[in-house]
């Protein structure tokens, strides 16, 4: 049995974390979201808008209707040191995981620990820091987005969100 770890802040869920999961379940027989930077509303800021909580709402409802596989979300805070980030993760998972990511220094340390490492490839023009920036201007995101993420954004009116905090 392997489990794949896909390990993201999800600032927010969009579409391309979308089709990685789709692609997870397909190699793996269960799935791990390691959802990295908590937050809460006193903690937000522009590269972290949503709180830990809408985070993992956001995560349930995508993993429930579209990933038929076991699945868990398990919230990981940060750490300045790698290696102490690197061993609290390693604790929560399988030692059979397999890691996905788009970041190279997340691929670079899980590799150089052992595990087996899946590059993510990231899906054009699809990316959380455009759709932050986008939302903040006011502009149209619909379209990088599932529909249940964007009703959950207009309902916390995130919009309103970004253009307070800092």
């Amino acid at each position: 049995m392997t489990t794949g770890v896909f390990i993201g802040r999800f600032q927010p869920f969009h579409k391309g974390h979308l089709t990685v999961i789709q692609k997870m379940q397909k190699e793996n027989d269960k799935i791990i979201i390691i959802l990295g930077t908590p937050t809460n509303l006193k903690t937000t800021n522009r590269n972290n808008p949503f709180t830990t909580d809408e985070r993992r709402k956001m995560l349930e409802i995508m993993l429930n209707k579209y990933c038929k596989i076991p699945r868990k979300i398990i919230v990981i805070k940060d750490y300045q040191v790698h290696s102490l980030w690197l061993k609290n993760i390693r604790k929560k998972i399988p030692r059979n995981s397999i890691i996905y990511s788009g970041n190279r220094l997340v691929r670079e340390l899980f590799r150089n620990n052992g595990l087996r490492v899946r590059s993510v490839p990231h899906i054009i023009n699809i990316h959380a820091t455009k759709i932050r920036k986008l939302i903040s201007e006011g502009k149209y995101v619909k379209n990088y987005l599932p529909d249940e993420i964007n009703g959950i954004i207009n309902k916390i009116d995130i919009a309103s969100r970004l253009i307070c905090i800092k």
